[in-house]
């Protein structure tokens, strides 16, 4: 009885909408049915529902055929939300579903705070989170520069997490290259940005090899700024790095 009853429910909605046009919704929305009182919410890894409910501000009473785009809105201006997505499941289930925005490095404002690939700063406690990102170096928030940079420490922990892993700065040259430096090892990787994942490999491996080539030297600039070859610059083991020495 209760199937046969929403079968015939929704021809009745159907045949409504067929006949009388944009009056049936409001129509509709009075029945107690189509009244939202479940929500669930999909995507969400840093947001919980009750705080994506609370910034939705979606009223009692509010119906399956009301008008959702201010609730959209409402989240999409979050920070931590970079696209949403509703949906309905009747009966009274508004399902939510969201992009949320990654943390890929860190800028300074002047504390350190995380920003995503769009070079949005997040509201997130890097502490609390625990995140091991790169720093940003000699980029403001809000810059064109920023979003090269952004963008580029996510396109790298996409293509090669571990290698990402290692890196602890990446800033821009004065001819818009990338300058990734490598932690501890105080290894310098230059490139040009949206870096192949096939170029990255080659980078690695050439500095793989050169240490085992020259043990007498350090190799400390790995430029993969030309298309068919890979410069290896090195210093002197144990002098300061001041330029000096560069082969």
């Amino acid at each position: 009885m209760r199937r046969g009853f929403r079968i015939a429910l929704w021809l009745t909605a159907v045949a409504g909408l067929l006949v009388g046009g944009s009056r049936v919704p409001g129509l509709l929305s009075e029945l107690e049915y189509f009244r939202l009182t479940n929500f669930e919410l999909e995507g969400g890894r840093v947001l919980t529902l009750e705080q994506v409910l609370r910034h939705m501000d979606i009223p009692d009473g509010a119906s399956f055929w009301d008008d959702s785009a201010g609730w959209s809105n409402r989240i999409g201006s979050h920070p931590m939300v970079r696209s949403v997505r509703l949906s309905m499941r009747l009966p009274r289930t508004l399902v939510i579903s969201l992009e949320e925005r990654v943390p890929v490095a860190f800028v300074a404002t002047p504390v350190l705070e995380p920003v995503d690939r769009d070079g949005v700063v997040l509201p997130l406690d890097p502490v609390a989170r625990r995140l091991d990102l790169p720093v940003l170096q000699g980029v403001g928030p809000n810059t064109a520069e920023l979003r090269v940079l952004a963008a580029e420490a996510a396109r790298l922990a996409g293509t090669d997490p571990r290698f990402t892993a290692m890196l602890s700065e990446m800033a821009l040259d004065d001819q818009g290259n990338v300058l990734g430096s490598l932690g501890d090892e105080t290894v310098v990787f230059r490139f040009r940005p949206r870096l192949s994942a096939i170029r990255l490999r080659e980078g690695i491996a050439v500095l793989a090899d050169a240490r085992k080539r020259r043990t007498d030297l350090v190799a400390d600039v790995i430029d993969l700024r030309y298309e068919d070859q890979v410069v290896v610059h090195y210093s002197e083991r144990n002098a300061e790095k001041d330029g000096q020495g560069t082969r």
